[in-house]
């Protein structure tokens, strides 16, 4: 594309905040009719420089073109005059107004009589318009605040769309939403490139980059390390590599010596799982490894007494145990993290502290009342240790990224009291900056005697984390392997049925 085509340039902007330089003589172009794609790690400078160009935020140096004239934004009503829409993480509508008032607030159609009116007939028409856009179908005098998470997300990308944005800028906007809502952006926004709106759309999502965008900058420690046009020519392994500076985030176990047996399975038979024998040490990661309905995700599920055992024997610490139910695994220092954390792991509506501490509330409990500020003091330790960001404990855990609510489900589980760590495909859709903290996490929870059976769907994961690797096959462990002899290509062959040597 030429210079004709930029829409919009930052040059060499900079913005320091008390203890660091978030951004470092930062540019960026945006093109006409584009999707752009802002990628980088937690604190990588993303949000602060959008914060920078809509006005929401100050910048120390640097300037702004848009369609080649330099401005100055110093708020961020100046932006929207300009046609510059802004959706942000944290949500800015006005939770006791209607849909309908919110999505027009500020931008009133007024009559043309002389006194001046709210043209209300108006204002309903254009509402619905957008609504529809962004696909909520709603009662338009309903209260935002009886709304759920992604409706109201929906309502402030209605309300982004209704002053026609050239740019539009979206942070994180798939945090809330389900598969399909996600297709529906991911068609809205190419409905609006091809009606000349260019969009900037910041993930934390690979995936997202190559289904959605143009191009795709990458920033890290408050740099832009580079703009790559989004084709074959560019990989996901080149992107982390921008992303992270290391050419990959597996670290491979150093081994583990096996002094203790924590856990022993003899014969577990479930309706979906048959005759399962294994073991698990102190402070080793034991991978599981298996195609789609192989029964990882039932075995977990059993050893934490969430599916029915029809037979076999279950030995945690030499002791055999009846897993009649998760509380009662959760009091044998068992816990199990899910696969999809947004539907069986966490509650969405509550804030991160209260999902930290549901599993352990009657450690803060005495003479039957809850000492909230002991309990608050505790979680905010798990809260730094993990570094989940924001480091709030009041925050929606809904409004969190994929790798921070994976944090605040370890949280729950370490200060449970785990011993034995149950995690089924705990990087799942999470960016890989999360990956690297969580797989240093994983690492530093083994070397304190943590055992951990890890279920991914990432066989270079697996291999890269484990000390053995269990493979089922329909039902039946039908290997485990040693990390000295688990090759990709040995893995393969067990997954798919193939147990000829």
């Amino acid at each position: 594309m030429s210079k004709a085509n930029v829409v919009l340039q930052l040059r060499g902007i900079k913005k320091r905040f008390p203890g660091v330089q978030a951004l470092k003589g930062v540019d960026f172009d945006l093109y006409e009719n584009e999707i752009h794609a802002l990628v980088g790690e937690n604190g990588a400078g993303k949000t602060t420089l959008m914060n920078v160009l809509t006005g929401v935020t100050r910048k120390d140096a640097g300037e702004i073109l848009f369609k080649g004239k330099k401005i100055e934004i110093r708020h961020p009503s100046q932006a929207r005059a300009l046609g510059i829409a802004y959706v942000t993480q944290e949500l800015s509508l006005c939770e006791n107004l209607s849909v309908m008032e919110n999505v027009v607030l500020g931008m009133e159609p007024v009559s043309k009589r002389l006194v001046k009116t709210i043209a209300w007939g108006e204002v309903k028409r254009k509402a619905q318009d957008v609504l529809a856009k962004v696909g909520l179908k709603i009662d338009l005098q309903r209260r935002v605040r009886e709304l759920s998470l992604p409706d109201r997300y929906k309502v402030e990308l209605a309300k982004a769309l209704f002053i026609k944005p050239k740019v539009l800028i979206l942070d994180e906007p798939t945090v809330a939403f389900s598969a399909a809502d996600v297709q529906h952006l991911f068609n809205l926004l190419r409905l609006l490139r091809r009606e000349g709106c260019s969009t900037v759309f910041i993930t934390h999502h690979i995936e997202e980059v190559f289904e959605l965008a143009d191009r795709v900058s990458v920033l890290r420690d408050g740099c832009l390390v580079g703009t790559r046009k989004v084709d074959s020519s560019l990989t996901s392994g080149e992107l982390i590599k921008m992303m992270t500076g290391k050419e990959s985030f597996y670290t491979r176990s150093k081994g583990n010596k096996r002094d203790k047996e924590i856990l022993r399975v003899e014969g577990l038979t479930t309706k979906v799982i048959s005759d399962i024998n294994m073991n698990l040490f102190e402070g080793e990661i034991l991978g599981v490894a298996g195609l789609a309905g192989a029964g990882r995700t039932e075995l977990l599920e059993a050893l934490f007494g969430a599916r029915r055992i029809v037979k076999g024997k279950i030995y945690i610490n030499g002791k055999i145990v009846k897993p009649q139910s998760p509380s009662i695994m959760i009091k044998q220092k068992v816990c199990y993290v899910p696969e999809d954390r947004r539907k069986k792991g966490l509650f969405l509506s509550l804030s991160v502290s209260r999902n930290i501490g549901v599993l352990s509330m009657d450690q803060h409990v005495r003479y039957g009342l809850l000492l909230e500020r002991d309990e608050r003091r505790t979680i905010k330790q798990y809260i730094d240790q993990l570094r989940i960001v924001p480091p709030s404990l009041d925050r929606a855990v809904a409004l969190l990224s994929g790798g921070n609510q994976q944090k605040v489900l370890l949280a729950r589980a370490l200060k449970s009291g785990a011993k034995i760590l149950l995690l089924n495909d705990p990087t799942r859709g999470i960016d890989v900056g999360a990956k690297f903290e969580l797989y240093d996490f994983i690492h530093n929870l083994t070397q304190r005697g943590i055992s951990i059976i890890l279920v991914s769907s990432d066989l270079d994961e697996l291999l890269g984390l484990s000390d053995r690797i269990a493979v089922m096959y329909q039902g039946r462990m039908v290997a485990i392997l040693e990390r000295t002899e688990a090759t990709k290509e040995i893995v393969l062959r067990y997954m798919f049925g193939n147990t000829e040597k």
